[in-house]
């Protein structure tokens, strides 16, 4: 922990920004308060909160019957869209994520979105092996009942959008998906167990907001494969969920 200055110090975990002192520019507070301000920022930094979003009825009565058997064990929930194309990791990269943590993870997959995205939610479902594990709830779940529903699941997986931050706000763990577009460090999600997986890019944050302005094909993206994710997320998954007995 420590100031920062003009992006010196980016080696920083809790880094508040400091002017600097600066001859001949009148001062704005005691350097005792700038000290005060850096032991809030490690306060803030390391002190879980209660969720941000408090929970109420479980929507579980409107999905079907498999679903809510395969609910009875531990489930994962993942949401493949966000609408745009400069934060929409590939829907293939999704369903190798799936297939992957089906092959080490002894749970079952629900694959969410709103009926404006079930054609995205039918193309991830479509990519995945074993179909029996895996479970199409889009269009099925209302707004105002999603947290609600996702808190039914012991980890979310998903881009940068709405039910990633949602999730993250109603002490579920997250995994964000993030586009080199902005910074994960100030558009991650905010929780207990959640974390932003991005790919280290010399070009980001670009702040662009079409694709076909980035010079080298959303590599933010493209590169970030699915068995990199998969390689952050496994502590946390394999902590919440048991692992198959013959995952190594």
């Amino acid at each position: 922990a420590g100031f920062n200055q003009g992006g010196k110090f980016p080696w920083l975990t809790i880094a508040p920004e400091w002017g600097g002192d600066i001859a001949y520019l009148p001062k704005h507070q005691h350097v005792a308060r700038d000290l005060l301000q850096l032991v809030s920022c490690v306060v803030d930094a390391t002190t879980f909160s209660e969720p941000a979003i408090k929970l109420g009825k479980s929507p579980a009565h409107r999905l079907t019957k498999p679903m809510r058997a395969a609910l009875t064990r531990k489930c994962i929930i993942l949401h493949p869209a966000v609408g745009s194309e400069m934060r929409q990791w590939p829907l293939a990269y999704f369903s190798d994520l799936i297939n992957i943590i089906l092959d080490e993870i002894d749970c079952s997959v629900f694959v969410m979105g709103s009926k404006m995205e079930s054609a995205l939610v039918e193309e991830v479902v479509s990519g995945v092996w074993r179909a029996e594990k895996v479970f199409n709830v889009a269009g099925l779940i209302p707004l105002d009942e999603l947290p609600e529903f996702m808190a039914l699941f012991s980890m979310f997986v998903g881009n940068n959008s709405g039910p990633q931050h949602i999730a993250a706000a109603a002490g579920i763990p997250t995994v964000g998906i993030h586009s080199g577009v902005v910074d994960s460090r100030e558009w991650g999600p905010m929780g207990f167990n959640s974390f932003a997986v991005q790919k280290k890019m010399a070009c980001s944050p670009c702040y662009y907001d079409r694709a076909e302005l980035c010079s080298r094909n959303m590599a933010c993206l493209r590169q970030l494969v699915p068995s990199d994710v998969y390689r952050k997320m496994e502590p946390l998954l394999k902590s919440l969920i048991r692992p198959l007995p013959s995952a190594s």
